[in-house]
């Protein structure tokens, strides 16, 4: 491997201790983060609207799947609270379709929601009803789909999930969005991608080295990525369905953390081609520069865009520990945002929140990691995740209505949680590191 300068190849070893799935620690003190405000998730259900979602009619795999899928998708929005099926007093056999309000008010339902899946000669017919039992036994919603069995089926019932969200929201859903993650070992690791419920896992890369911190394009087409193919740290871009992955940046020394800015045209990256490692700004096609961003004795990476591309926080040791800071897109002017704990990494910023809000991986009073926001113009502190071992690698719904991150503790896997730290849900036991959640398909 080429030689790097002292500090590129202390970001070496931290991007390293990534694939591994152990965060890096410059020492174990406890520096606390006292002025973090604190969400204790005592009722995790609070405030969601009260859905209940029966047995689909029907037989077979889809009809199972009909329902089971919508429950997921509508738990894992986290506006809804799925009511208990055991709860239900109502006559299903007898009620079809449709409802007999009295008995749905009765066991505290807000909405109903039901379905059917008739399947035959390999196609699924899917009918769905969504009831206000308050407003009576008419339905408020329906839709009819015609699919395939299996995953196209599975599709429509995302869509229709994506439907009654929209209709008792106004709110745009991230049904049918996929997470791409680095999964693997010290000397061997590739990207996967796989739908936001957990479904559909699929290997992206096959390159025979450590591969890792994958960030999607905004179409959702590409995904660029660092991989040791070459014994070196470069930045390669692979089509998001998989295939022959191309290498983008290959300067000497250190290539790694590549963020497309919203409107596709650039890639920020971290070189240490010029003797340190700092943000620069390239062409995604062939790497060429179009600005240096950061000039400081300090290790700069992990550079993320502002929704409207006029700014890119990133993390710096320029003051001594890891911190957040934020710059405008043109370089220049660093901000610090963060100055509690002692390693905060891995800052994501969110697309659509009102405020414009940073979440990230920092390191507590403990030393564990938990997921954290950074309000990016009052710098105030919002604490996400406790009590449950680390977590780590934030990352954000397209719609910024839920932040998703990888569990290092015994419960494992990645989860879901809204933006205040409420509503906790676990997506799928499957683990990795650098995840980055995508557009839709």
């Amino acid at each position: 491997m080429r030689r790097y300068a002292p500090l590129a190849a202390t970001l070496v070893a931290i991007v390293v201790a990534l694939v591994a799935g152990l965060p890096s620690a410059r020492g174990q003190g406890s520096d606390e983060l006292p002025d973090v405000m604190r969400i204790k998730v005592t009722d995790p259900t609070r405030d969601l609207l009260r859905i209940a979602v029966p047995p689909a009619l029907g037989t077979g795999a889809d009809a199972t799947a009909a329902a089971d899928v919508l429950g997921h998708d509508l738990e894992l929005s986290g506006f809804f609270r799925l009511l208990d099926r055991k709860s239900f007093l109502a006559n299903l056999a007898a009620e079809g379709l449709g409802i007999v309000p009295g008995d749905w008010m009765n066991v505290g339902a807000q909405w109903v929601c039901k379905g059917s899946a008739r399947t035959g000669g390999g196609k699924t017919q899917l009918e769905f009803r969504l009831y206000q039992p308050q407003k009576g036994p008419n339905a408020v919603l329906q839709r009819s789909y015609g699919a395939a069995s299996g995953s196209e089926a599975r599709r429509k019932v995302h869509e229709w999930a994506a439907a009654v969200v929209k209709f008792i929201t106004d709110q745009d859903s991230f049904f049918g969005t996929r997470f791409a993650f680095s999964s693997g070992g010290r000397s061997r690791s590739d990207i996967y991608a796989m739908d936001f419920d957990g479904h559909g896992l699929a290997r992206i890369t096959n390159m025979q080295a450590a591969s890792l911190l994958p960030s999607w394009s905004p179409s959702g087409g590409q995904i660029a990525f660092t991989s040791f193919a070459r014994d070196n740290p470069d930045v390669w871009i692979v089509s998001s369905g998989g295939g022959r992955a191309r290498r983008v940046c290959r300067y000497e020394g250190l290539n790694s953390g590549p963020a497309w800015s919203p409107d596709g045209s650039k890639l920020a990256v971290t070189l240490s081609k010029d003797g340190n490692a700092e943000i620069y700004l390239v062409r995604p096609a062939d790497c060429g520069v179009i600005a240096r961003l950061t000039n400081d004795r300090g290790i700069d990476t992990s550079p993320t865009w502002s929704p409207n591309g006029s700014q890119i926080a990133f993390v710096s040791d320029r003051q001594g520990t890891p911190q957040i800071f934020v710059m405008g897109a043109a370089g220049g002017g660093a901000r610090r945002l963060t100055f509690k704990g002692s390693y905060n990494q891995t800052p994501k910023w969110c697309p659509r929140c009102d405020a414009p809000l940073i979440a990230f991986s920092g390191r507590d009073e403990k030393g564990r990691y938990d997921i954290f926001t950074v309000d990016a113009g009052s710098a105030k502190i919002t604490r996400i995740t406790q009590g449950f071992g680390s977590n780590l690698d934030p990352t954000w719904a397209p719609n910024g209505r839920r932040l998703a991150f990888v569990n290092r503790g015994s419960k494992g896997g990645i989860w879901m949680v809204s933006p205040d730290g409420t509503n906790p849900v676990q997506v799928s036991r499957t683990s990795g590191s650098g995840l980055a959640w995508g557009p839709g398909k």
